[in-house]
């Protein structure tokens, strides 16, 4: 053991212990330089067991409410890097832009050079999509923001349960640590957090029985039953930037367990190469989309409108020879000429509006169609009228 650790030890044992709502605060507090940072992370993440393993390389910008994901990753072999199973997968996420404050649009794909088909995926509900991605594989998993509870955060999970606080050296990270634990319907969660370390997370481990909550399910329903789930983080190192202490690197470990012991292991390796805490992010292209004029648009609430980017909007595949058959059905209902049906219909594509049923009807039109519906409501009332009619009568 380090003298070092000797006297850190010494001094934390020694003295008052703050309250967990305190060493939380610090905790958070630590971390508040990713609210406004642009950095690169690499990730190596493979199953122990499983011969080949995933390699990524990202860019994340963060600026207040809103952030941007870009990279892609590819599938080689373990023993021999040069062999890729595949041509990897590109991924751009972007959320809280201006113009699209409720919406996360998230592009997927093959390397561009594959010349392939993209996808943006629109999703309006924020509350699960809409903060960083919690997950190993983004390098967000060094401040506690993992996979597994239902987009909830360690520092949250910890602050939700009733707490307990106990000092401790951990042997792996030779700091003295307060170590918090938490125990809740998301499973039992333990922090080390180290004072002589700006209060940062040095390790953490998420344990979770067959029947807490792991994600959206549990893990006896996604693995069977008695089946367990663990994640953890060690290995954690430290750069200093301007002064300020920031998670470098670590590793990160998810283990399921079967109920015949049998375990699976994926093992996540996290290094943050680049970090800079006053980007600029004007210069860097950040918070913008690199989408071609055509791709096509899946869109979680109007899911059955076809759509399409174009220009950076997103805009209504429109159906030519349906909108026409419409014109002309309304043309004979309305009794306009061809030339007035021309003149007050426009196409929807022009209109660049998102989220809205692409309907081309004429002013006229739409009235003949309103008073033919309500006129039809009420022939199917009058039956229904009459029978009140004769009951009151009766009762009379």
């Amino acid at each position: 053991m380090c003298f070092s650790a000797v006297i850190g030890c010494i001094l934390l044992f020694s003295g008052d212990v703050p309250s967990a709502e305190t060493i939380l605060n610090r905790c958070e507090a630590s971390q508040s330089w990713l609210k406004h940072a642009g950095m690169r992370v690499e990730v190596d993440s493979h199953d122990v067991e499983a011969q080949e393993k995933l390699v990524g390389t990202y860019t994340y910008y963060r600026d207040a409410g809103r952030w941007q994901l870009r990279g892609g990753w590819i599938t080689v072999n373990k023993s021999d890097l040069s062999r890729v199973k595949n041509g990897g997968f590109r991924n751009d996420r972007l959320v809280g832009q201006k113009g699209y404050e409720n919406l996360l649009f998230e592009v997927r794909g093959p390397p561009r050079d594959e010349g392939a088909p993209f996808a943006v995926h629109v999703h309006h509900d924020n509350s699960a999509m809409g903060g960083p991605p919690n997950d190993s594989i983004f390098g967000s998993g060094l401040e506690g923001d993992i996979y597994g509870s239902a987009g909830k955060p360690l520092l949250e999970l910890l602050r939700d349960g009733a707490t307990s606080i106990r000092e401790e050296l951990d042997p792996s990270s030779n700091e003295a640590c307060f170590v918090l634990e938490s125990k809740s319907k998301y499973g039992t969660a333990s922090a080390w957090i180290a004072p002589q370390k700006q209060y940062q997370l040095v390790k953490y481990r998420i344990e979770k029985r067959s029947d807490d909550v792991l994600q959206d399910s549990t893990p006896e329903i996604m693995f069977g039953e008695g089946a367990t789930w663990a994640i953890s983080l060690d290995s954690v190192r430290f750069t200093e930037v301007n002064g300020i202490l920031i998670p470098s690197a670590g590793t990160i470990t998810a283990v399921t367990t079967f109920a015949d012991g049998r375990q699976v292991s994926v093992v996540s390796d996290i290094e943050r190469t680049e970090i800079d805490l006053n980007p600029d992010f004007e210069a860097l292209g950040a918070f913008s989309l690199d989408v071609p004029n055509g791709t096509r648009i899946l869109d979680n609430v109007f899911a059955g409108i076809p759509s399409k980017w174009k220009n950076g909007k997103i805009v209504p595949i429109v159906d030519t020879q349906a909108i026409q058959e419409m014109d002309v059905s309304i043309q004979a209902l309305a009794g306009m000429s061809e030339e007035e049906v021309q003149e007050s219909t426009k196409p929807a594509e022009e209109t660049g509006t998102s989220g809205q049923i692409p309907i081309a009807f004429t002013r006229r039109g739409g009235f003949v169609i309103i008073g033919l519906f309500g006129a039809a409501v009420l022939l199917g009332a009058l039956p229904v009228l009459s029978r009140i009619r004769r009951s009151r009568r009766k009762n009379c």
